[in-house]
């Protein structure tokens, strides 16, 4: 029976059946699908019992069997698929910061006069601008975005025992869950939150122009990204590394492999589909983590209200699926850090258009493009957002 479930399964050629085929996984995952959703108490029940992938399975399977009307006998899986749009996640539950995009489509422009030198260096694609520094701080630490920056406290950045707000895996605004995590598996402390200085290492090509290796191993705290790591222009600390869901995927299933670890260095997930590979991430490295939900709001909430001013500012944008790595990175390294240094990062146009896959080799430096941005973000915006903040001074771009 249970393989004949699979094969019903592959015929639908759904995806989430596969992940959603029944147990406390398809439990959680529908918890969270109506709690993004919001949808009403009354639908509750209903969506819970439609969504379950072993029920539905049996269901139609025993329909088909005995031949009665919009059974497998009569249409075949994929017609019944395409006939009852209740047989699959709603596209709105697969993208949940939909209504916060939603809310920014309200916004009109609006810039007042001793806004508007700022509002144009901020969206000018030039390096420089003729605008003081003092100016632009006034300005940008007047935006209600800023402001809420500066002060939003959080009780925990990551998953852990210590607190009890902080234990739980319930109510991650950004992503939907699959799979459980037992809370004997998380971390016993949250992460350090105070350091001094901090340096982000991406993948932009200003990171190979000249070696800063020995700089950046001196800052107290290092960021990485995924499975990126060139020793010989990015330093050889690590303390932490922001995981996305397929380099999580990647690294348990030993196709993606870390070539060299820190002692101690702490792996971060910010993606909940990565919940299930949680344990086996475990096992290569023990101080892997969990990013709280208590913390993802305070991202979401930060990096759409700067997307907000520059809404109101006259920026286009595009609606995301999830924030990416880079973009959790910095938001964290705002809240523990007193000093924020960004190495391989760019606000400039061109630079996102011609993105290339970071090898750190002479090709890379002189004639190969291989674009790899992800669909899923919205980059361009993600630049701005990363020039705001350093207008703002709140980070540097070294």
């Amino acid at each position: 029976m249970e393989r004949r479930r699979q094969r019903l399964l592959v015929a639908f050629g759904c995806a989430h059946w596969r992940v959603l085929r029944g147990g406390r996984a398809a439990r959680d995952a529908e918890e969270d699908i109506v709690e993004g959703a919001k949808v009403p108490k009354g639908r509750r029940l209903s969506v819970a019992r439609e969504e379950n992938g072993t029920r539905l399975v049996e269901r139609w399977h025993r329909a088909g069997a005995a031949g009665e009307d919009g059974g497998v006998a009569e249409t075949g899986a994929r017609g019944l698929l395409r006939s009852r749009n209740r047989y699959h996640i709603p596209q709105r539950w697969q993208r949940p910061l939909t209504g916060r995009c939603r809310d920014e489509g309200k916004i009109r422009k609006n810039v007042k006069p001793d806004q508007k030198p700022v509002v144009d260096c901020l969206l000018s694609e030039k390096e420089r601008c003729p605008v003081g520094e003092e100016q632009a701080l006034r300005v940008l630490h007047a935006t209600d975005s800023v402001k809420q920056l500066m002060v939003y406290e959080t009780p925990c950045v990551t998953i852990n025992k210590g607190l009890k707000r902080c234990a739980t895996t319930q109510g991650n605004p950004e992503t939907m869950r699959m799979g459980s995590v037992p809370s004997s598996k998380y971390s016993e402390e949250d992460v350090e939150r105070n350091y001094t200085s901090c340096a982000l290492i991406g993948n932009g090509p200003g990171l190979f122009k000249q070696n800063k290796a020995g700089v950046i191993d001196q800052h107290d705290a290092i960021f990485r990204f995924n499975s990126l790591h060139n020793l010989q222009y990015q330093g050889r600390k690590t303390t932490f590394r922001i995981l996305n869901n397929k380099r999580v995927e990647g690294i348990t299933k030993k196709r993606v492999k870390i070539k060299e670890q820190t002692p101690g260095e702490a792996w971060i997930m910010w993606h909940y589909f990565s919940l299930k590979k949680y344990a086996e991430l475990k096992k290569i490295n023990e101080n892997s983590r969990i990013m709280a939900p208590d913390f993802l709001k305070f991202e979401l909430r930060a990096y759409f209200g700067v997307r907000k001013d520059l809404k109101r500012f006259g920026n286009t944008m595009r609606c995301p699926m999830n924030l990416n790595s880079g973009m959790h990175g910095i938001l964290m390294a705002l809240k523990i850090c007193d000093e924020v240094n960004l190495f391989g990062f760019s606000y400039q146009k061109n630079t996102v258009n011609n993105s290339r896959r970071n090898t750190g080799g002479k090709a890379f430096q002189n004639t190969v493009v291989s674009p790899r941005l992800s669909k899923h973000h919205d980059w361009h915006t993600d630049a701005l957002v990363v020039k705001y903040l350093a207008m703002a001074r709140l980070l540097n771009i070294c």
